[in-house]
């Protein structure tokens, strides 16, 4: 019985770990769109005052447009890093203690092994993934698919 807490507690930690990293580039996008909504602000203020501004005010107003701008450069290439970095997060697949696929692993295979010698547990047991594989993979899975193999069970 302890196998399958250990195995659904992994695969719980698997399935929640991306989203609290999802959530933290999500906040950092959101700290950056405040930024750059400061800076931009700021940059409509200078550019006010500069067309108003006399000779030796000027010169300090281009300045500050200079850094606003190369600012607002930096917060949109923080921003795109930001959103590249939440792709990949979704776009990678939860990965085992071994670097076996966390959802499946060497239980599906075992499983792939009992049934092309002719054993079907799929009625019963765990929840199901494709073909019948289990859901969440672990040692309890295997260990009821080589008892099934080995007295020659169909369910």
């Amino acid at each position: 019985m302890e196998t399958h807490i250990a195995d659904i507690t992994r695969a719980i930690q698997l399935a929640v770990a991306p989203v609290f990293l999802l959530t933290a580039i999500g906040t950092l996008i959101t700290a950056l769109n405040n930024r750059l909504g400061r800076a931009v602000d700021r940059r409509r203020i200078v550019q006010e005052r500069l067309q108003d501004a006399g000779r030796g005010d000027a010169a300090e107003a281009r300045r500050e447009l200079a850094r606003l701008a190369q600012r607002s450069r930096l917060i949109y290439f923080a921003i795109l890093a930001a959103v590249a970095a939440a792709l990949l997060v979704c776009l990678v697949p939860p990965q085992g203690a071994n670097g076996a696929p966390a959802f499946g692993g060497s239980a599906a295979a075992e499983f792939n092994e009992a049934a092309s010698v002719g054993v079907h547990i799929c009625a019963a047991g765990p929840p199901q993934g494709a073909n019948c594989a289990p859901a969440f993979g672990g040692s309890a899975a295997a260990e009821l698919i080589n008892e099934a193999a080995s007295v020659g069970v169909h369910q």
